[in-house]
């Protein structure tokens, strides 16, 4: 599947539910008088409440396989591989953090999907940066385990991988881990940038938002006083290209692929970087999501495209 603009799978360019969004709300005995009333729907009956973590929600009563072909046509389920253009030569690699499966996961396309069609230069002189942040590991959910001793079938960890003498106390820590488990070039192994974006007062992790602050503030510290940042802040930053006239190609995974999209679109259009090239890729979505994760992401995805049209408005009437 070939990556798009996931505000037209969803909207009309005039701003209306596409069809395949009417069928699903329809499927769903939703109201569809139009993408207000709708999202507000969706977030009212199917988005987790706060402090409540996807691991912990219950499945809807609808029968998922009638509701999945919805979703798909929407762009839900299914691989997204970057464009032929983007494939080859992006500027800048991003890798959303999360739980170590997902992270997992993220690495494991980046192996097999991107890579190994960059080209030469692009392997040499390309940037990697990791978003991740403190968020303490799970244990209900083993992911410490999962970690350092992941199924061998689905993680193939290099030969030679030593693990940490330190335990890992966040996702920052695991992030890392995985990458060295993963990786087998030693010189792309210390080629990558690890954003570790604080956790949020009153909070317990910071949001996908939070990693992009974090990421940007190094930036425009460098471009101030490189000499506040850590070493490997300013050794990653020396020689990078400017990132407003750069391309961004970023990997996460199904089901979560179009609503990070849009929260990296929305924040560089906040941060005056509406102009640079994105396109957000990543694998296909597992068998075991519930249909719950699925609507709870997509009520988050319809709130992010009404910012988007609400920013691309403000934007035209100033120009």
């Amino acid at each position: 599947m070939k990556p798009h603009n996931p505000i037209f799978l969803l909207t009309k360019k005039d701003g209306n539910p596409s069809s395949a969004l009417l069928h699903l709300f329809q499927a769903l005995n939703l109201s569809t008088v139009n993408l207000k009333q709708m999202t507000e729907d969706l977030h009212k009956y199917y988005m987790r409440k706060p402090g409540i973590d996807r691991w912990q929600m219950q499945e809807v009563p609808f029968q998922k396989d009638k509701i999945l072909p919805f979703l798909k046509k929407l762009g839900f389920v299914e691989e997204i591989l970057p464009s032929k253009e983007t494939s080859t030569s992006p500027h800048y690699i991003f890798i959303h953090g999360g739980h170590v499966e997902k992270m997992q996961s993220r690495i494991n396309f980046f192996n097999t999907k991107i890579w190994p069609n960059l080209s030469k230069e692009t392997q040499e002189k390309g940037h990697i940066i990791f978003l991740t942040g403190d968020r303490k590991l799970n244990i209900e959910t083993s992911e410490k385990e999962n970690l350092l001793n992941p199924n061998p079938s689905q993680i193939p960890i290099r030969e030679g991988w030593i693990p940490p003498q330190v335990p890992p106390l966040n996702e920052s820590d695991a992030a890392r881990i995985i990458w060295d488990q993963l990786i087998l070039n030693e010189t792309l192994r210390n080629k990558i940038l690890f954003i570790d974006a604080p956790c949020p007062q009153d909070y317990h992790r910071p949001t996908t938002k939070d990693t992009l602050t974090a990421w940007l503030t190094s930036f425009q510290q460098f471009q101030k006083k490189p000499s506040f940042l850590p070493l490997s802040y300013q050794t990653f930053w020396k020689n990078a290209p400017d990132i407003k006239k750069s391309s961004f190609l970023v990997i996460s995974n199904n089901p979560f692929i179009l609503y990070q999209d849009l929260v990296f679109r929305n924040f560089l259009q906040e941060k005056g970087l509406g102009n640079v090239y994105l396109e957000t890729v990543g694998s296909k979505a597992n068998d075991n999501v519930l249909l719950a994760v699925y609507l709870d992401n997509l009520a988050r995805t319809l709130l992010e495209i009404q910012k988007f049209l609400q920013q691309k408005k403000f934007f035209s009437f100033l120009s």
